[in-house]
């Protein structure tokens, strides 16, 4: 059952991460690419990682172990290259929503974009931690919860410093 539930928490990472590929491809590549040579290669990269990932887990069935408090689940080593490889789009979907942030004249706008282009930011370089960091199993390391939790505050600090000033307008 755990495989089962694993497979499919696998599946909608390797889905969502494909589905990054399209707003990178809308946000700095519509202009100059088609997205067909986004999307196949990125289909490949993810259904690879997918069914490596799938595999692996199946081959060591009697995973999720506890040990010391931790759970030590199946890894792949093809899935994590995978994964680490559209995690990049990730963290440049960042970078192109900071960029398009500078040209908002709108302070609102400016503000949400920031903040989800932080959080973008944040994500991929706690997640390209993260599976740099796992090679015990583990995905613990304080250094990828120090990321997440810093990305967190500042997405929840922006958003809340200007709902704040725009909630004392009305």
């Amino acid at each position: 059952m755990a495989w089962t539930f694993i497979s499919l928490g696998d599946l909608f990472l390797f889905t969502s991460m494909f589905v990054q590929s399209r707003i990178y491809w809308y946000l700095a590549l519509q202009n100059t690419v088609k997205f067909v040579y986004i999307a196949v290669p990125t289909a490949i990269i993810a259904l690879s990682g997918l069914t490596h990932s799938i595999y692996t887990g199946y081959q060591s069935l009697d995973l999720p172990q506890i040990i010391d408090g931790k759970a030590i689940f199946p890894t792949s080593s093809f899935s994590q290259v995978s994964q680490l490889l559209l995690i990049v789009i990730v963290f440049f979907i960042g970078i192109e929503l900071l960029k398009q942030a500078a040209r908002q004249s709108d302070k609102k706008s400016k503000s949400g974009s920031i903040a989800i282009s932080l959080l973008y930011i944040s994500v991929g370089l706690g997640g390209a931690a993260n599976i740099l960091s796992s090679s015990e199993g583990t995905n613990t390391s304080p250094i990828v919860i120090a990321i997440y939790a810093v990305g967190m505050v500042i997405f929840t600090l922006i958003f809340l410093i200007f709902r704040i000033i725009e909630f004392r307008r009305i």
